[in-house]
């Protein structure tokens, strides 16, 4: 069986098992136009390797390899996917870190913009002595003058 066999054979599978209508709702899921789809269905154009992993981001249990080289199932085998889900979880707790990395970086400058909040204050309050002061020097400067 060639690579365009087994291609025609995933699309039918995934028409059937309901991921598309037919082979223009596949295409466009895929983001391609329905003639470019047709030329690389029908061999006119290179099978790339980003036109395949799309076409296995419709049903996550085809087999790559298998589509490229015949190599195997059309299906992985289901230790394929427990690895394939233990990466998964994987990823989604490193997503949660950085998200709690990314909390964690906002928490600290919020903190030094409080602070920062704080010293402003605290120069207000001195500048308002000041002007006290200096109203103060005035009134007794106006007083000894008139």
């Amino acid at each position: 069986m060639s690579d365009l066999q087994r291609i025609r054979k995933v699309i039918n599978w995934l028409i059937y098992n309901e991921a598309g209508l037919n082979d223009n709702d596949i295409a466009e899921k895929l983001g391609y136009t329905k003639s470019s789809f047709s030329q690389i269905v029908n061999g006119k154009t290179p099978i790339s390797d980003k036109f395949l992993n799309k076409l296995c981001s419709l049903d996550r249990n085809i087999n790559i390899v298998w589509i490229k080289d015949g190599t195997g199932l059309m299906f992985k085998e289901e230790s394929d996917l427990k690895v394939e889900d233990q990466i998964q979880t994987y990823n989604d707790k490193l997503d949660k870190k950085d998200g709690c990395k990314i909390c964690a970086e906002k928490d600290i400058r919020i903190t030094e913009l409080k602070e920062t909040i704080a010293v402003q204050k605290q120069l207000i309050q001195e500048l308002k002595k000041k002007r006290v002061v200096l109203r103060d020097v005035g009134d007794v400067n106006d007083a000894a003058a008139g």
